[in-house]
């Protein structure tokens, strides 16, 4: 009897030893599973920011009482970071980057039409050659009222939203009503591939004085110049040559620097760019011109932007022509964009 109590003296302290380590462990267990700084999702280990945005997100759609959109709440953390930006640096979502891409790439499925809004009202104000909307009738200058019967002083008005509903498939329609002289007229408006053309025009001004209007720096646009100042040379033997940026807002740096090489002699520098994680990359005439124009003169306004600016600029410093106009939009800076995983895109400054 003796013996068998005093096994069971031996045994019941590692008995108890091991309830408290199950014990501990259990605790330490249920603490990590409630607690948000275990060490599953240490934030605070990190040595800087860089990871927290994505492990706070994780965070919150792992151990938040209700569910969460963490694609909305990852695009407003980008928004609120970018917003301590300059205005140029934006973030582009998924549903976004398609109608940005197509608007530099020279065409896209839709209507065919330009449109400002202004103190609540959709005002057509420019219709595409050969679109769509040319084809039924709608007019610069018409104000649209409504779209697929919903009535637009109803919605609250904003670029995605309308061109949302303008834009789609080729061969589907879309209704619209507009007011055009107080009158309110009906548009059944089929879909199509809308070709936007860079050039607006092209013809000579005198016997030797030619003129291109550029509205745009697209994926095509230096090859649309040169087809259009070919025909002025060759055809109707221009010496001279304006170009209007007027409302040119800018586009693909590479297409202003090739259209610059036709205009300058050889290694001539046109424009620079320059940051303080980047190094200074200059941009220099190749010496190629394909013609000979003798003086140069560009038109201007307060919206000719970026690429327009590096024409203007290039041809005001180098003393190759003078500018006409108004003072330039002023932009100074350039862009690039970068692809990211999510199917949108960061345009950086």
């Amino acid at each position: 009897m003796r013996n068998t109590n005093k096994s069971s003296w031996i045994i019941l302290p590692f008995a108890v030893a091991i309830a408290l380590a199950i014990g501990t462990l259990l605790g330490l267990q249920l603490n990590n599973t409630g607690n948000p700084s275990s060490s599953t999702f240490n934030i605070s280990s990190q040595k800087n920011g860089k990871h927290a945005l994505n492990e706070l997100i994780n965070i919150i759609d792992a151990k938040y009482v209700k569910s969460v959109d963490t694609d909305s709440l990852s695009d407003k953390a980008i928004d609120a970071i970018l917003a301590d930006f300059d205005p140029f640096t934006r973030y582009i979502r998924p549903s976004q980057l398609k109608a940005v891409n197509e608007n530099l790439d020279g065409g896209f499925e839709g209507i065919g039409i330009e449109f400002y809004i202004s103190k609540g009202k959709l005002f057509v104000v420019n219709i595409i050659p050969n679109g769509p909307s040319e084809k039924v009738g709608l007019k610069k200058g018409d104000i649209i009222t409504s779209i697929e019967g919903v009535a637009l002083d109803s919605l609250e008005l904003n670029n995605e939203a309308v061109i949302k509903k303008l834009k789609g498939k080729k061969n589907t329609t879309v209704n619209i009503e507009v007011n055009r002289d107080s009158k309110t007229l009906p548009f059944a408006i089929t879909r199509g591939q809308v070709v936007v053309n860079s050039i607006d025009a092209a013809h000579m001004l005198t016997d030797s004085i030619g003129y291109i209007k550029v509205a745009t720096f697209s994926a095509d646009t230096y090859t649309e110049f040169m087809m259009a100042l070919e025909d002025l040379v060759q055809t109707k033997q221009m010496k001279h040559l304006v170009i209007d940026l007027r409302n040119n807002g800018g586009g693909y740096l590479q297409q202003a620097t090739n259209i610059l090489n036709q205009l300058f002699p050889n290694k001539e520098l046109l424009v620079y760019t320059e940051g303080e994680k980047s190094q200074k990359m200059e941009y220099n005439s190749t010496g190629k011109p394909f013609y000979d124009i003798d003086k140069i003169a560009i038109i201007t306004n307060d919206y000719s932007a970026s690429a327009s600016e590096i024409i203007a600029g290039a041809i005001q410093d180098n003393d190759r022509g003078i500018l006409i106009g108004n003072t330039t939009f002023g932009k100074g800076l350039v862009q690039e964009q970068f692809p990211l995983r999510n199917g949108g895109a960061l345009r950086l400054t």
